[in-house]
């Protein structure tokens, strides 16, 4: 497995006007690029994200959309093209799936859409607990490791971590594409969701949660808010999430009994 060494931002020039003057400056622009992402020979669509950790990237979105379900049954992840293409093949596929037109394309923050992907067992026995102290912790974390956000402030970002710190962090243009690149890096790793956080900058909508729970992930945390539909699906899933962490507080949505003092 390759990975690109495709810069994470770029340099445009601006002009900043304050009411008084007009500045000619420049400002770090985050890099958006085309990924297009191929099962078993077969162009599965094409992501709109910012060309970091690629492989990850469509690893993630293939499993997210239940097309990976194994480790075992992988065999090559390559890149190509600068990293604007992933190849992604399975052991014994000889034919790709009838699933998901060849030419379609994803918003960054858009629903990826197959639909083909069921869920696991609902999470609410899964014994994880975190206190408030470590949810801001890990919060602020997030949120200094944004290295390219701090830059661009054009980035969403995501995080796997225990109640003891943060494991790995990924930031991209769609907070979508940051879970698929976390969900790759676990499914590419073997690292299980259960005794796992999820960290966000994002809100979390319901396609959120679908991917957190297909990850087996039982404790969400997120610096933004839920969607009515999002709580709805939570609760279902028995994952808590714990949102709106900021100024030193959180709100405990749904599953707050992992949430200990």
């Amino acid at each position: 497995m390759t990975a690109t060494a495709a810069p994470a931002f770029l340099t445009f020039p601006v002009q900043v006007e304050d009411g008084r003057e007009r500045i000619e400056t420049s400002a770090a622009i985050v890099r958006e690029i085309p990924l297009e992402v191929f099962l078993d020979g077969r162009r599965m669509g094409t992501i709109a994200c910012s060309g970091l950790h690629p492989e990850e990237l469509a690893v993630g979105f293939l499993r997210a959309e239940g097309l990976l379900e194994d480790r075992r049954e992988l065999t090559q992840v390559e890149t190509a093209a600068g990293g604007r293409i992933v190849r992604v093949y399975r052991r014994g596929k000889t034919s790709p799936p009838a699933v998901a037109p060849d030419r379609r394309t994803i918003g960054s923050s858009g629903a990826r859409g197959l639909g083909i992907a069921g869920f696991p067992a609902p999470l609410h026995e899964i014994d994880l607990a975190v206190t408030p102290a470590q949810v801001l912790t890990l919060m602020d974390t997030l949120l200094n490791g944004s290295a390219i956000h701090n830059q661009t402030h054009g980035t969403h970002c995501s995080a796997l971590a225990t109640p003891e710190g943060i494991v790995v962090l990924r930031e991209d243009i769609g907070r979508h594409n940051t879970l698929d690149m976390l969900g790759g890096h676990m499914f590419l790793n073997d690292i299980p969701g259960h005794g796992r956080i999820l960290l966000t900058t994002g809100r979390v909508s319901a396609e959120i949660v679908q991917k957190v729970w297909r990850l087996g992930v039982p404790i969400l945390v997120s610096h933004s808010a839920p969607t009515s539909r999002a709580l709805e699906l939570l609760a279902e899933a028995g994952i808590t999430l714990i949102g709106f962490v900021r100024g030193g507080r959180m709100n405990l949505y749904t599953e707050g009994k992992r949430v200990i003092r």
